[in-house]
C-alpha cells in the first residue's frame, strides 16, 4: 500500500527496521472463513512478496491478541510468509497467556510480544499499589520467557497510556498514567526478565476535555513528557540493541544490600569470559544507592551504556561494585574476565 511504502521510506531514511501492522492485513479483524478475511491474507501475502529480502522489514505483524478460536488459522499464513520470504517471520503480539501458549507448542515460534499493562487505575481492574503493579509486570515477563522454546526472543510490551475505557455500561480497561519512573522502570524490570526488546504503543491522544485515551503523542501531534522520558530511554538502550537480543539469562539474581536495588546476571552466547548485569532501582519515587555483589573475582567492570570503568572491590570469592540509580532507572554492565 502507498502508507506501508511512505512508513518503509522514513525508516530507511533513518537507518531502521519495523515491523508492519496495517489494519487491512490483520486478518483477526475480519470473521472467521469469510471472504473478507481470505482477501486480508491475499493482500498480505503480496505485500510480503513485494518487500522479500528488504532488511527494513523485521517482520510481520499480523496477529494481535488472539482469541483462543483462531489459533487453528495462524498456521496457514505462517507457512506462506516463510515460502515467500524464507527466514522471514510473524511476531505475535499477546494478551493472554494461555493463548501464546497453545501457539508456541503447535507452530514455530521466533518473536512474541506480551501486552500488559500494569498500572491501574481502580483496584477491581488490577493491581493499583506500586510494588503489586511492578510485581505483576515481573512475574509475566517471566512467564513469557518460560513458555517461548528455547532460541525465541521475548519482547515487553508495557504500558505507556491512559485510558477509560467503558462498554456496554461497565468500567473496563481502567489505567492511570504511569510517571516517567515508572515508564522507563518497566523497560528494566522486562530486561532483567530476560526480554530481548521493548516496545510501547505509539497513539496519539484522544481529543476532547475529558479523553478516553491518552498516549504518546498530544492531539495536536505534539510530544508529550511521557514520549520525551521515553526517548532518553531510548537513545540509551538501542545502540546496544544487538548485545542485549545476542546474551542468554542465568536466571541467577545478584545479592544487594538494598531491597529496591534488583540485579540479573546475563551470559553472552559466543564468549563465556563475557557477562552482562543488568541492574536498576525498582523504586519509581526516589533515587537508591547501595551495593551490588557479583560472582566472580578479578573481572573488569564497565557500563555499558553510559561508558567508563566502574571501581569494583574483590572480596573472598566476589566481586563488589556500588551502584546510584535515579527514580526507575538503571543500567547495564559488561564483565569481562569472568568464568
Amino acid at each position: 500500500s502507498k502508507e506501508l511504502d511512505e512508513v518503509a521510506a522514513l525508516h530507511r531514511k533513518h537507518g531502521l527496521r519495523f515491523t508492519p501492522q496495517a489494519g487491512d492485513l490483520f486478518f483477526r479483524h475480519y470473521e472467521k472463513g469469510s471472504e473478507a478475511q481470505r482477501q486480508s491474507l491475499e493482500r498480505l501475502y503480496r505485500e510480503v512478496e513485494k518487500y522479500r529480502g528488504d532488511p527494513v522489514v523485521a517482520g510481520w505483524s499480523t496477529i494481535e491478541e488472539m482469541a483462543m478460536d483462531y489459533v487453528e488459522l495462524f498456521e496457514a499464513p505462517l507457512r506462506k510468509v516463510e515460502e515467500i520470504d524464507p527466514g522471514q517471520t510473524l511476531p505475535q503480539i499477546f494478551n493472554r497467556l494461555t493463548v501464546l501458549w497453545d501457539v508456541a507448542q503447535k507452530y514455530p515460534m521466533t518473536v512474541a510480544y506480551r501486552d500488559f499493562y500494569p498500572y491501574f487505575g481502580w483496584h477491581k481492574a488490577g493491581p493499583v499499589g506500586a510494588e503489586a503493579c511492578a510485581n505483576a509486570l515481573d512475574v509475566e515477563m517471566r512467564l513469557l520467557g518460560a513458555m517461548l522454546p528455547r532460541g525465541a526472543s521475548a519482547w515487553a510490551m508495557p504500558q505507556s497510556i491512559e485510558m477509560q475505557a467503558e462498554e456496554e455500561g461497565a468500567m473496563r480497561m481502567i489505567y492511570r498514567r504511569p510517571s516517567g519512573a515508572e515508564l522507563k522502570l518497566q523497560a528494566w524490570i522486562s530486561l532483567g526478565a530476560g526480554c530481548r526488546g521493548v516496545t510501547y504503543f505509539h497513539y496519539a491522544s484522544d481529543l476532547g476535555d475529558a479523553p478516553e485515551f491518552t498516549g504518546l503523542r498530544m492531539p495536536d501531534g505534539s510530544s508529550s513528557p511521557a514520549w520525551i522520558e521515553l526517548g532518553t530511554l531510548a537513545r540509551r538502550l538501542v545502540p546496544r540493541g544487538s548485545v542485549i537480543a545476542g546474551w542468554e539469562q542465568s536466571y541467577l539474581p545478584l545479592q544487594t544490600d538494598r531491597y529496591q536495588l534488583r540485579a540479573y546476571l546475563f551470559r553472552n552466547r559466543h564468549d563465556p569470559e563475557v557477562n552482562y548485569v543488568v541492574a536498576f532501582n525498582r523504586d519509581a519515587t526516589q533515587r537508591t544507592q547501595g551495593r551490588v555483589r557479583l560472582p566472580f573475582t578479578g573481572v573488569q567492570v564497565t557500563d555499558l551504556l553510559d561508558g567508563g570503568r566502574v571501581r569494583a572491590r574483590s572480596g573472598r570469592g566476589h566481586t563488589t561494585i556500588r551502584v546510584d540509580y535515579p527514580a526507575g532507572d538503571g543500567t547495564i554492565y559488561r564483565l569481562v574476565g569472568a568464568i
